[in-house]
């Protein structure tokens, strides 16, 4: 190994304090074990958040879907029902332009023709 002068006595420490002792080992790995827990349980905290965002817009999304659907079709039930009312009125107006240009369709006809005596003068 080649000799690094900013640590001169390391690799020699290392040798006389000799190996680590179990309860050394132990107590690095709960030490290590709880800090991966506490990254485990983070992870799983955001990603239940995440999955709640998600949620929320997938159901705002649909939301606004069925709202611009519904607003689609009131529209255009407004449009056939104005053009509807259009209809009837042309129709009411050309009825009244009719019966003004014919207004005798509904009386009865005459009960004698012309030229003839009617019946109460007949009759007197």
């Amino acid at each position: 190994m080649p000799h690094n002068p900013a640590f001169p006595q390391a690799g020699r420490q290392a040798l006389s304090v000799g190996s680590p002792s179990l309860e050394d080992v132990r107590r690095e790995h709960r030490r290590v074990g709880s800090f991966m827990t506490g990254w485990v349980i983070f992870g799983v905290l955001v990603a239940v958040v995440l999955i709640y965002v998600a949620d929320r817009v997938v159901k705002a999304r649909v939301q606004a879907r069925r709202l611009r659907r519904m607003s689609e079709r009131l529209a255009a039930a407004a449009a056939r029902s104005e053009q509807q009312q259009a209809q009837r009125a042309a129709a009411a107006e050309a009825s009244t332009a009719l019966t003004s240009v014919m207004p005798a369709i509904n009386h009865r006809p005459p009960l004698t023709m012309p030229g003839q005596m009617s019946r109460e003068e007949a009759g007197e």
